[in-house]
C-alpha cells in the first residue's frame, strides 16, 4: 500500500469519526472481530482483503410501510410507498454519502431499501461498519443465474395455441373476453427483444403515436461482468430494450406473446409489458436486481440526470426468472428481503421461479428471492401434470425459517416461446413456469380490476383454484412435515394453476331460500336470493342475477331494478363491494297447488361472461305438512307387516295426493283408507285439512321371500300434474331375517 493511500484512508477514518454539522455523532468505538463478523458478510471481508470490492451498505433506519396495507387502490399504495421510502433515504443517507464523496469512493444510493451500493477496500469497509447508522454490509457478488435448459424440440405447429396454455385453460378466459387488457406486466431478466413480432404490439412503449421508451425500459447493466470480458452485444446503459442472452425474450413470450397470426404463445396477449435488464449475459448482482425492483415501483425516464420517478406507471405484476445462489456469494439470504417487501407493499405481485435444484432431497429452494414469503414462488410441471425432476422443492432451510415453498406450480417443461431474432425455441425450467403465473394474474385482473394492488387476494384466488393432482416421483416421501398428497405441500404448493377455476372463484356465491315449500292456491310464495362477495376486493362488474319463477304466479313483487323475460327476472347489479352481501327477492301468489321441488334449480349467479352456476333452493321441507312414519324395521319371510303414516298440517291446506311405493320382494295385502294403484304406487287423495289436523293411512304387506339386501319403502306428497315432492327422509329399510327351525336331537 502506498504512503499516499495510507494517508487517504487515515483521513477517511478521521472524517468518519467527526460529527456532521446539525447531526448527532455517528462514530463509535472499534468493533471486535466477532462484531465485524456479525455486521459484515464474510464475502465482503474476503474479497476486500485482496482489493476493491462491492457491497451494499444497509442503513440502520428502514421504512415502516405497514400503512400501505389499508389503502384501497394500487395507485394509492404505490404513491405512499414511493413517498415513504424516498423520504427516509433523503433524510438519513446524507452523512454517509458525504463521507463517501469526500473519500472519492464510487457509490450508488437506493431508496427501495435504505441502502447504498459502495465500491471500496477493506479499510473503507471497516470504517463504514463502525457507524451506528449502518446496520449491515451485504455482499454484492456477480452471480450466474440458473436459466434452465434449451431443448431440441420439433417446431411448433402453425396457428396452434401452445399445449401449456390450453392445459391451464387460458384460452377459456380469452373466449370469455379476458386477455389481460388494461394490465401491465413487468419483467426483469437478460433483456427483451422488443421488435419480436410476438412482443412488439404488446410493448407499452409502442402506441399509435409512435415509440417512447421512457418509463417503459430500464437498463441496470452499467459495466461488463468480470466473468465475461469483451463487449456486450447490446451495449451498456441501453436506451431501448435489448436481450443479450435470449432468456428474457422467451419468458416474456410466455406472458404476453402473440404475433396475431401463427404463434399464440402467451398467457395474457392483451396485456402490455415493460422491462428491465438485470443480468449481463446471464450474470447478475443483488444491486442489479434491486435496481430493477426500485425502477418498477416508480418507473423513470431514460435521462439519469432527470429521472422523474412516477409510481403511477408501475406494473401490476413482475416476473423474476433468476436466482442469487449461496455458492456464488449471496451468503446472507436476507440481502434482498427488504427490497421485495417494498415491492409487495406497493401492491405489485412479484412472481418468482423456484429454481432448478431438483427434488431428490428436501430444501433445494435456497435462493433469494424465491425463498421469501413475499415472493409467489413457482414449481415446474410437464404436459402430464408431473413435477419436473429438476424443479426445486422446500421447505426453506437456508434462513432457518422452515417456510413452506413453493406456493404454486405451472407448466415449465418443453415450453415453446419467442427468442431474439424473430425466432422461437423450446426451453425447460422453472424460469418457464413463473411467466405462466404472471400471465394468469394479468388475466384475472383484467376480469376483476379491483384485484389490482391486492397481492394477498390475488395469490389466494390462484392458490385455491389450483389443480391439486400433480404427480411426484423420485422425491423424499415427506419434506417439512408434508407429503405430496397433502395440499398445500413442499413439492408443488397448492397445485398446478387453473385459469378457468380461478376466474370462477372471483364470482360471488349465493343461497336461495323459498318459502313455503308446498304452496296451495292463493298462497304467497317468496324467493330470497342472497348473493355474497367473499373477496376483500370488489367483485367483477359483470355480475348477472337471474330468478325463474313458477309460470302461474300472480301479483308479482320483486326487488327493484330487474328486467323480465317470461317467468325469469334478471338483475344486473354490477360490482358488489368487498366482503358484502345483497339480497334479491321475488314473490307472488300461487294460482294453483304448487310443489316447489328443490331438485330443480331456479336461480343463477353469472359472472365474468361465464355461465352461471345453478342454485338450488335451500328449503325447509314441507313446512305445511309433517309426516310421521311407524312400522317394523325387520321381517321374516312369509310374515305380514303393517306400516302407518300420520300427516299433520301446520296451516290450512287444500286437497293433495300422498303416495307410497310397495317395494320389490313384498306384495300388497291391504291399505286404508280408499286408494288407487298406479303400478307399484298407492295413491291416496287427502282432503282439505285445517291447521293442526291429522290424517292417517296404513298399508299391510306380505313379505314374500328373503332378499340379499334391505328394501326401501318410500312415502311422498304429490301434486296434480306436477312431479312428486320430496318428503323429509320418510324411508324405511326392511331388513329380512332368515327363519331357521329348531330340530330336536
Amino acid at each position: 500500500m502506498t504512503v499516499l493511500r495510507r494517508v487517504l484512508l487515515m483521513i477517511i477514518f478521521i472524517i468518519g469519526l467527526l460529527p456532521i454539522p446539525g447531526q448527532a455523532s455517528v462514530a463509535s468505538s472499534q468493533l471486535s472481530p466477532a462484531q465485524m463478523a456479525q455486521k459484515v458478510d464474510p464475502w465482503v471481508l474476503q474479497t476486500a482483503a485482496v482489493g476493491e470490492t462491492e457491497f451494499l451498505v444497509y442503513m440502520t433506519e428502514q421504512t415502516d410501510l405497514s400503512g400501505a396495507a389499508a389503502l384501497p387502490t394500487k395507485q394509492e399504495k404505490g404513491a405512499y410507498v414511493y413517498q415513504k421510502l424516498s423520504e427516509t433515504a433523503r433524510r438519513t443517507q446524507g452523512p454517509l454519502l458525504a463521507l463517501l464523496q469526500q473519500a472519492g469512493a464510487a457509490y450508488q444510493p437506493f431508496w427501495v431499501a435504505n441502502m447504498v451500493l459502495v465500491r471500496g477496500g477493506r479499510a473503507l469497509a471497516n470504517l463504514l461498519a463502525q457507524r451506528p447508522d449502518v446496520a449491515h454490509l451485504y455482499a454484492n457478488p456477480s452471480v450466474q443465474a440458473d436459466m434452465g435448459v434449451i431443448e431440441n424440440a420439433a417446431p411448433q405447429a402453425v396457428d396452434v395455441v401452445n399445449w401449456d396454455l390450453t392445459l391451464v385453460k387460458a384460452d377459456q378466459l380469452w373466449a370469455a373476453g379476458y386477455t389481460g387488457q388494461g394490465v401491465v406486466i413487468g419483467g426483469q431478466d437478460t433483456g427483451y427483444d422488443w421488435n419480436h413480432p410476438a412482443l412488439h404490439a404488446q410493448y407499452r412503449g409502442v402506441s399509435a403515436g409512435g415509440t417512447d421508451h421512457n418509463y417503459n425500459w430500464h437498463d441496470a447493466i452499467h459495466a461488463i461482468d468480470p466473468h465475461q470480458g469483451g463487449s456486450n452485444p447490446c451495449g451498456l446503459d441501453t436506451q431501448a430494450p435489448c436481450d443479450d442472452y435470449g432468456h428474457g425474450t422467451h419468458t416474456m413470450g410466455s406472458m404476453v406473446g402473440d404475433d396475431g397470426a401463427t404463434h399464440k404463445i402467451g398467457m395474457a396477449p392483451g396485456a402490455r409489458w415493460i422491462g428491465c435488464r438485470n443480468m449481463e449475459r446471464g450474470w447478475g448482482k443483488p444491486s442489479t436486481y434491486a435496481e430493477c425492483y426500485q425502477w418498477f415501483i416508480a418507473p423513470t425516464t431514460l435521462d439519469p440526470n432527470n429521472p422523474q420517478p412516477d409510481p403511477s406507471k408501475a406494473p401490476d405484476i413482475i416476473n423474476n426468472s433468476w436466482g442469487c445462489t449461496y455458492t456464488e456469494g449471496c451468503a446472507d439470504p436476507t440481502a434482498l428481503l427488504s427490497v421485495v417487501r417494498s415491492v409487495t407493499a406497493a401492491g405489485i405481485l412479484t412472481v418468482h421461479s423456484a429454481g432448478n435444484g431438483g427434488h431428490t432431497a428436501c430444501g433445494t429452494i435456497s435462493e433469494p428471492a424465491a425463498i421469501y414469503a413475499e415472493s409467489f414462488t413457482v414449481a415446474n410441471t410437464d404436459q402430464n401434470d408431473s413435477l419436473n425432476p429438476t424443479s426445486s422443492i422446500g421447505p426453506v432451510s437456508i434462513d432457518s425459517s422452515g417456510r413452506r415453498k413453493p406456493d404454486i406450480a405451472a407448466p415449465g417443461t418443453l415450453i415453446y416461446s419467442s427468442v431474439p431474432g424473430n425466432a422461437y425455441q423450446t426451453m425447460t425450467g422453472t424460469s418457464m413456469s413463473s411467466p405462466h403465473v404472471a400471465g394468469l394474474a394479468a388475466l384475472l385482473i383484467s376480469a376483476a380490476p379491483g384485484l389490482a394492488g391486492h397481492v394477498d387476494v390475488l395469490r389466494q384466488v390462484i392458490q385455491q383454484a389450483a389443480f391439486p393432482g400433480v404427480k411426484v416421483t423420485n422425491a423424499p416421501a415427506s419434506c417439512g412435515g408434508t407429503t405430496p398428497a397433502q395440499i398445500p405441500n413442499n413439492y408443488f404448493g397448492w397445485g398446478r394453476i387453473d385459469a378457468s377455476q380461478a376466474l370462477r372463484a372471483l364470482a360471488p356465491t349465493g343461497r336461495l331460500d323459498i318459502t313455503p315449500h308446498l304452496a296451495f292456491a292463493n298462497q304467497m310464495i317468496t324467493y330470497t336470493l342472497t348473493v355474497s362477495n367473499n373477496l376483500t376486493v370488489p367483485s367483477p362488474s359483470s355480475l348477472v342475477i337471474s330468478q325463474t319463477l313458477p309460470a302461474n304466479l300472480s301479483q308479482l313483487n320483486a326487488t327493484p331494478g330487474y328486467t323480465q323475460a317470461g317467468s325469469t327476472l334478471v338483475w344486473k347489479p354490477g360490482s358488489l363491494p368487498a366482503s358484502t352481501s345483497q339480497q334479491f327477492r321475488a314473490s307472488g301468489t300461487a294460482g294453483q297447488l304448487l310443489c316447489l321441488n328443490n331438485a330443480v334449480p331456479s336461480a343463477k349467479i353469472a359472472s365474468n361472461n361465464l355461465p352461471g352456476v345453478p342454485l338450488f333452493g335451500a328449503l325447509e321441507p314441507f313446512s305445511g305438512v309433517g309426516i310421521n312414519f311407524q312400522g317394523p324395521t325387520s321381517a321374516y319371510s312369509d310374515q305380514q307387516v303393517t306400516y302407518t303414516y300420520t300427516l299433520q298440517t301446520g296451516a290450512p291446506t287444500a286437497s293433495f295426493v300422498f303416495s307410497a311405493t310397495v317395494p320389490t320382494g313384498a306384495r300388497l295385502a291391504s291399505a286404508y283408507p280408499a286408494f288407487t294403484l298406479s303400478g307399484s304406487a298407492l295413491l291416496w287423495t287427502v282432503p282439505a285439512l285445517g291447521a293442526g289436523n291429522t290424517w292417517q293411512l296404513s298399508l299391510t304387506l306380505d313379505v314374500q321371500n328373503l332378499a340379499s339386501s334391505p328394501l326401501a319403502l318410500n312415502g311422498a306428497i304429490q301434486t296434480p300434474g306436477l312431479s312428486i315432492c320430496r318428503a323429509p327422509a320418510v324411508v324405511t329399510k326392511i331388513t329380512w331375517r332368515r327363519f331357521v327351525p329348531l330340530v330336536s336331537k
